[in-house]
């Protein structure tokens, strides 16, 4: 009996020992299994946050690249002057990179109408910064939305009423310009009809000032070629300075955006007339009258002289017509035309913005993701 008891004892024991060890194993399984789980969970989430901002890296960089055609398109940059341009949104942002001029392998060149952009998509996502990026080439009408200058021609006239001469325009939106500078005040001496191949031009600005008076014509797409321009005053002669001056790559709708004017006797343009451009890029030209040939006028800094002619006569009684322009004006907003005559004279001056064209045909050819 004594021995039966020692043995069930004995079993007990072992039994006892052997749930012990399960319990501990057991305990040691769901340990593992959480950690597991824990760290399975932790690595799906950081994947998860990975991924997300890799998909916001790709979506800035293709907005990037939406920005940057969308200003070839509107003429407000060319793809060298884009450059480098960085452009932040919440948590990340987008970096332009347009000085490229070859194709994707480094060598070919590209054409004038296209070049490589290049744009890279950047999002930072718990102290670590993922980045991706695109390279397109994209083409752009060369021109189109991007004014420049054509043509010009002057004649200047010693008691007469009249002028003419041939003009030639190329390119494309063309903006024809007559400016008329002209001894005597309004309603005496003014221009009545101003053409070019037939077609009448419309007045933009005129100012008179002391014996003095000055006009702005203009003519929206002016047939390309090189056609006639006919000035007549309303028929009492007068001593005149007369310009045409052509432009390509203007606004076809309302290329004038404001014009302004201004006349006073000083050694310089004062006050001068306060042109406000409203589209980023435009240009401004102004025409000026001053009496006499001397001094020869000085177009300002920041402005490219166009013509300086000087009517025949007696010195007293010659005038000087002149004209310059500044531009592209970029940021769009108040720009003053000057000019300095050194010594104090009557004068008169006008001057108007010029919108550029919109509405391009850039686009992208081909666009790549190269290798991170």
């Amino acid at each position: 009996m004594n021995r039966y008891r020692r043995s069930l004892q004995v079993n007990l024991r072992q039994q006892g020992a052997v749930t012990i060890i399960a319990v501990m194993l057991m305990a040691t399984v769901v340990t593992l299994s959480i950690l597991f789980t824990f760290k399975t969970s932790n690595t799906g989430v950081n994947d998860s946050l990975n991924q997300s901002a890799n998909v916001a890296a790709l979506f800035l960089a293709e907005s990037g690249l939406e920005y940057a055609t969308q200003q070839l398109t509107t003429g407000a940059a060319s793809c060298g002057a884009m450059a480098v341009t960085t452009q932040s949104f919440g948590r990340g942002s987008f970096t332009i990179d347009s000085t490229a001029t070859t194709d994707y392998d480094g060598v070919t060149t590209l054409s004038l109408s296209q070049c490589r952009i290049q744009v890279s998509g950047t999002v930072t996502e718990s102290g670590s910064s993922i980045q991706r990026t695109l390279q397109s080439i994209v083409s752009t009408s060369a021109g189109s939305g991007v004014i420049a200058y054509d043509n010009i021609e002057t004649r200047t006239r010693n008691n007469s009423n009249s002028a003419s001469w041939n003009h030639l325009v190329t390119g494309s939106n063309p903006l024809l310009i007559v400016a008329l500078s002209l001894s005597g005040n309004s309603p005496t001496y003014m221009a009545t009809a101003v053409t070019y191949n037939g077609v009448s031009l419309t007045k933009a600005a005129e100012r008179n000032g002391t014996g003095l008076r000055v006009e702005l014509w203009y003519l929206m797409a002016a047939p390309a070629g090189n056609h006639g321009v006919a000035v007549t005053l309303n028929g009492t002669s007068t001593r005149f300075v007369v310009s045409s001056i052509s432009f390509t790559g203007v606004d076809q709708t309302n290329p004038i955006e404001d014009v302004q004017s201004a006349f006073n006797n000083s050694t310089t343009i004062s006050p001068a007339p306060q042109v406000t451009t409203i589209s980023n890029n435009a240009w401004v030209i102004d025409a000026l009258i001053q009496e006499r040939d001397t001094p020869v006028p000085a177009a300002g800094a920041s402005q490219t002289s166009l013509w300086s002619s000087t009517t025949g006569g007696v010195p007293a009684t010659r005038i000087t017509g002149a004209g310059s322009y500044q531009g592209p004006v970029s940021p769009a907003g108040s720009t003053a035309m000057t000019w300095s005559l050194s010594s104090s004279r009557n004068w008169a001056v006008v001057a108007a913005a010029i919108k550029p064209a919109s509405g391009g045909s850039s686009g992208v050819l081909s666009w790549r993701e190269p290798s991170q």
